[in-house]
């Protein structure tokens, strides 16, 4: 989308947390999440919007592994 000269970009994540053996394999968190970039050029913006949805899950991911979300494997 262009507006007054700047290139908005927006992206949708999603992505997904599995516990994985050797017999199975089970979700354990998934999230869905979007990123706007705003520039002049659209690989910019484009660039932009990907790095504040990567951050988000970041985000995202690191809350759910500190909030003793995983179960104990000792």
């Amino acid at each position: 989308q262009i507006k007054e000269g700047r290139t908005y970009q927006f992206v949708n994540l999603n992505a997904s947390l599995d516990e994985v053996n050797q017999d199975n394999s089970s979700m354990l968190a998934s999230w869905s999440l979007t990123g706007r970039g705003i520039s002049a050029t659209p690989e910019q913006a484009k660039q932009a919007a990907y790095k504040k949805a990567a951050k988000s899950l970041a985000d995202e991911v690191f809350t759910f592994l500190t909030q003793g979300n995983i179960r104990n494997s000792q």
